[in-house]
């Protein structure tokens, strides 16, 4: 069974303990532990992310979020011109 996408901003995150939160796009807040990031380091704060969320086994009563994955914002292509090159400004 696939799990649900999320998406939510990391909204704090405590280095010293290795986990934080995520602010839902919903509002609320999810926790999240070093571990479930996928490249198994917390991205800055504020950075867009895309999660699942499961039960935590820790704390039955609550949910964690795994896969966290940064969303890298899509970049817009700028053209050029000549005079814009690093050669054409040391003239």
């Amino acid at each position: 069974m696939a799990l649900q996408l999320h998406y939510g901003t990391l909204a704090k995150w405590h280095p010293e303990k290795h986990w934080g939160f995520i602010r839902h796009d919903d509002g609320f807040d999810v926790f999240v532990h070093a571990s479930g990031f996928k490249e198994k380091v917390a991205p800055p704060l504020n950075s867009r992310v895309k999660f699942s969320i499961i039960p935590n086994p820790q704390r039955p009563d609550r949910t964690k979020a795994i896969d966290v994955e940064v969303i890298v914002p899509k970049t817009v292509a700028v053209q050029r011109s000549a005079s814009d090159t690093p050669e054409a400004r040391h003239e």
